[in-house]
């Protein structure tokens, strides 16, 4: 399409899942003004990725990698390259050629111009009476507890600027994502209008929307945007920990791996959401600079232990979307197998080579230290620790020719002494494992991280990523249970010092 002089470049995003027949009524008629049109299409059985081509070459594909219109609007988000931004649906109800009226809105001077089925000029042939009624009353909610004067909350044709999303973040996967959009461009203060919009019926198909179901999800929304309200939002940067990435483990040693298929699904996901990955001293570095801007969604990705299937299934992936990466090594371990994991009956699992290493580093890899022999640091001795700590350093350095300036204490366990015997050996930061986000103000030495574990899915990732559905109650039990745990391992490992020193004396 070519661009039209007056206009800004502008981008439509139309979610599918099944709309083959529906297109031909929606396509055709987007205007000339528009400068691209991406379609995120969620796992569709029909023709519709196919008609979409044959109606209009131009288009941009993007296959959807999880479910929910919001995830599919997110996605479609994150790919456009325009300076406006306008949503409408696949099913033939958003007229496209109203697309000029929502732009002309913005150039006025508007953030954001959000449709409206109950404004003079508008209305809908579409709507049901038992929908209006739940559109009405949520409408109100949000007009009361938010001070708005939306005239309607759940309408899907809405256009923005894009520069709109550096100040409003949107984390809905389902059809709440339009009522959370309202409120946030809200909260964030922008110059809002409404746009008198015509519904149009869907002409094929079944709606996907469930009017009970989605109408619960969209009063959750309202509440919890309720309960935030007035509170600043803080930039949350997940730091995930892989360890294997391999289809073959022993029961015991399962959960510390994931399968390559659902690593290559996870990194895709990062790609089409737009993830920054960063390594932990590229993240330490900006906490440390006054003015340091992060990236719009960072995130860091982490792998524990150095075993040798990183550099024959993570490191291809990790390329191929240029990804960066922390790689922490147990040097102990590098060119032999994993003998600390004997119990765990993983004892002959491959490890990385110093020349695998030295070509990890060559790639953006950034490699860290994890100790040397794998111990529990917080059992040993201030001399052993230390020990542990800086010979991982200097073999490293050693063999890549290069500070190693991050650290990762094995098995997450760490004390107040160990920190500081990690920040003495010229370490800059240091790995924990807790199941927390972190901010531009968490300690570089108590680093939290999310474990990945073999099951974790998509949603799972997406569900870590965003800080929803955080299981409160259940991550309070483990931190009990781990602290207890602690308390009976420092314990046993000083009746075992007392006792060898015992002996010794009397030997």
């Amino acid at each position: 399409m070519e661009e039209h002089q007056r206009y800004p470049r502008i981008s439509v995003i139309i979610p599918t899942r099944n709309e083959a027949q529906n297109l031909h009524s929606v396509l055709p008629h987007i205007p000339p003004i528009v400068s691209e049109v991406i379609m995120v299409d969620g796992h569709s059985t029909d023709d519709t990725i196919a008609v979409a081509q044959q109606l209009l070459p131009s288009i941009q594909i993007i296959r959807q990698e999880r479910k929910g219109k919001g995830d599919a609007l997110r996605v479609g988000f994150a790919a456009c390259t325009g300076d406006i931004i306008v949503m409408i649906d696949a099913d033939g109800s958003t007229d496209p050629s109203e697309i000029t009226r929502f732009v002309d809105a913005l150039l006025q001077g508007y953030d954001f111009a959000k449709g409206s089925r109950f404004l003079p000029g508008g209305g809908s042939h579409d709507i049901t009476p038992l929908r209006s009624l739940g559109n009405f009353a949520l409408g109100q909610l949000v007009n009361i507890r938010f001070g708005t004067r939306y005239s309607d909350l759940c309408y899907g044709y809405n256009a923005f600027w894009k520069h709109c999303l550096d100040r409003v973040h949107i984390n809905c996967d389902g059809f709440e994502i339009e009522t959370q959009i309202n409120i946030r461009m809200h909260k964030a203060g922008l110059k809002i209008i409404e746009v008198p919009s015509m519904e149009r019926p869907r002409l094929f198909g079944q709606s996907n929307l469930r009017t009970f179901r989605d109408g619960w999800r969209v009063f959750k929304i309202i509440i919890k945007e309720s309960i935030t309200l007035g509170l600043p939002e803080k930039k949350k940067i997940p730091i995930l920990m892989y360890h294997s990435i391999s289809n073959y483990a022993t029961s015991k040693f399962k959960q510390f791996t994931l399968s390559p298929k659902l690593f290559a699904e996870h990194m895709a996901y990062l790609h089409q959401h737009r993830y920054t990955p960063m390594t932990v001293t590229q993240f330490v570095t900006a906490q440390s600079q006054t003015g340091a801007k992060l990236p719009e969604r960072p995130v860091i990705l982490t792998f524990d232990d150095g075993f040798a299937d990183f550099y024959e299934e993570a490191l291809p992936v990790l390329r191929r979307y240029g990804f960066a990466a922390t790689l922490y090594v147990a040097t102990g371990f590098v060119n032999g197998t994993s003998r600390w994991l004997q119990h765990e009956g993983e004892a002959n699992r491959p490890m990385l080579t110093w020349d695998q290493l030295r070509e990890i580093s060559a790639n953006g890899i950034e490699c860290g230290g994890h100790s040397h022999n794998h111990p529990q640091l917080d059992t040993l001795s201030p001399a052993e620790a230390s020990r542990e700590i800086v010979q991982s350093k200097r073999l490293l350095e050693n063999h890549l020719g290069q500070q190693v300036l991050s650290f990762a204490y094995p098995f997450g366990y760490h004390l107040a002494s160990i920190r500081r015997q990690v920040q003495e050996a010229g370490y800059t930061s240091a790995c924990a494992v807790k199941y927390a986000m972190n901010s531009e103000r968490t300690n570089p030495f108590a680093l939290a991280r999310l474990m990945i574990k073999s099951g974790t899915s998509l949603d799972a990732l997406a569900a870590v990523l965003d800080a929803r559905n955080l299981q409160i109650i259940i991550t309070m039990y483990s931190s009990a249970r781990t602290s207890i745990w602690q308390v009976a391992r420092r314990s046993s490992a000083l009746v075992t010092h007392h006792f060898q020193e015992g002996v010794l004396h009397h030997g």
